[in-house]
């Protein structure tokens, strides 16, 4: 009964103790992102990764009740794309950068929220048959990230609820060194890409 009796407190809660959140924000992400679009022209994002689980962190303030502003970041365990017979191949991304966020009900229980940011981002893959191998990482802006969810007050100080982004971004400049050789500098050849990122976004009001 212990289960139950737990939900039912917590569906229970009086609305008084949900307080409209104002001040510091943390919130922690956890999600699924798939990319679409090119690393650079001629090749495409899924064939490095076809997709992964990015652990995400934002920190900011609710300068008022509907309006939070702060800064993020994430890093991405991908998954393999094309990987040659035999050999260890590996990749990863990092985001940073920062949000804005506008909520619609913030004293209520459920509240619907959306909002829109700018950021960077690393992809790093690697290639490897016993020591030889080859490393290779691209950077570049991402101009635009589009994101909405919903937010469910569980406890005073916590929500919990799903939520969708999309971010809009182009590699610029590359690196790479390994049995092929060394160079770095900028891509000649860009093309855009998308990450669309679905999940569960916990945050706190100390």
């Amino acid at each position: 009964m212990r289960f139950p009796m737990a939900v039912a407190a917590l569906l229970a809660f009086p609305i008084a103790a949900m307080a409209a959140p104002t001040g510091l924000e943390i919130a922690v992400r956890s999600a699924y992102a798939v990319p679409l679009g090119d690393v650079v022209s001629d090749l495409g994002i899924r064939d490095v990764t076809t997709g992964g689980i990015p652990l995400w962190i934002d920190v900011g303030y609710r300068f008022t009740p509907k309006l939070y502003a702060g800064l993020y970041g994430s890093y991405g365990f991908l998954f393999t794309g094309t990987c040659g017979a035999g050999d260890d191949c590996s990749q990863h991304n990092v985001r940073v950068g920062g949000n804005l966020q506008f909520h619609l009900t913030p004293d209520t229980r459920f509240d619907p929220w959306f909002g829109i940011g700018i950021g960077y981002e690393w992809l790093s893959y690697s290639e490897f048959r016993g020591a030889a191998g080859q490393e290779a990482m691209v950077r570049g802006l991402e101009s635009l990230m589009l994101q909405g969810g919903v937010h469910v007050a569980v406890a005073p100080g916590l929500r919990l609820g799903p939520f969708a982004a999309v971010s809009l971004g182009t590699y610029r400049d590359g690196s790479t060194s390994g049995i092929l050789g060394a160079s770095s500098g900028s891509l000649t050849a860009t093309s855009p890409h998308l990450w669309l990122t679905f999940g569960l976004r916990a945050a706190f009001n100390p």
